[in-house]
């Protein structure tokens, strides 16, 4: 195990026992065997640990399957990614129940997000120059898919995860893709061709 995964490591064991505020730097760097040099070769912060748990626990799943599928198999495997998502939140809902509940849910809304339009940009990378309109268009849907998936995350948790998490997404997909005509889009692959006439 590398340092930085040890780093994170020892701070989830140690938050699932006491608050985030009473985790101190030197309580993660005994735990994950590491120096306060190494622990700052890494992190700057707390809160940059949690960016990575939310980045390997969300993304980081969803980047490796997008490299092992063919854009032909994108379209067709949407619903997919997007359930890895609610997925993961249902099977980690204690840890981050206790997140929400200690940093709130505005905050994680916030990392989860920014996270999420980093994602977006690297998936729906426009296959030609775009006009300044429509780098603006796509700025905006990047941001708007990201904002959209953190608050339906948090939707899904203030109701007590009452829905499967394929329901959520199949939700989330309708409501989020369901206007965007796949022929005026640079992400068509998320689409329902059938969505709008």
């Amino acid at each position: 195990m590398d340092a930085q995964t040890a780093i994170i490591e020892a701070f989830h064991t140690c938050f699932t026992s006491k608050p985030m505020e009473a985790i101190s730097v030197a309580e993660i760097c005994s735990a994950a065997h590491v120096s306060k040099k190494t622990f700052y070769n890494h992190f700057s912060t707390k809160q940059g640990i949690l960016e990575s748990i939310i980045d390997r626990d969300f993304f980081a799943p969803q980047r490796e399957m997008r490299k092992a599928l063919f854009a032909s198999q994108l379209r067709s495997s949407a619903p997919i990614l997007l359930g890895l998502t609610f997925e993961t939140m249902l099977r980690k809902r204690d840890f981050y129940e206790k997140l929400v509940r200690e940093i709130t849910p505005e905050t994680f809304v916030g990392m989860f997000s920014r996270q999420s339009e980093q994602l977006n940009r690297e998936a729906y990378l426009p296959t030609k120059p775009l006009s300044k309109e429509e780098q603006a268009d796509l700025d905006y849907m990047c941001m708007f898919l990201a904002t959209a998936s953190g608050q339906t995350l948090m939707w899904w948790l203030r109701r007590g995860f009452d829905l499967p998490p394929e329901k959520v997404a199949a939700l989330y997909q309708r409501w989020a893709f369901g206007h965007i005509n796949s022929q005026n889009t640079p992400y068509p692959e998320m689409c329902d061709s059938s969505a709008r006439n």
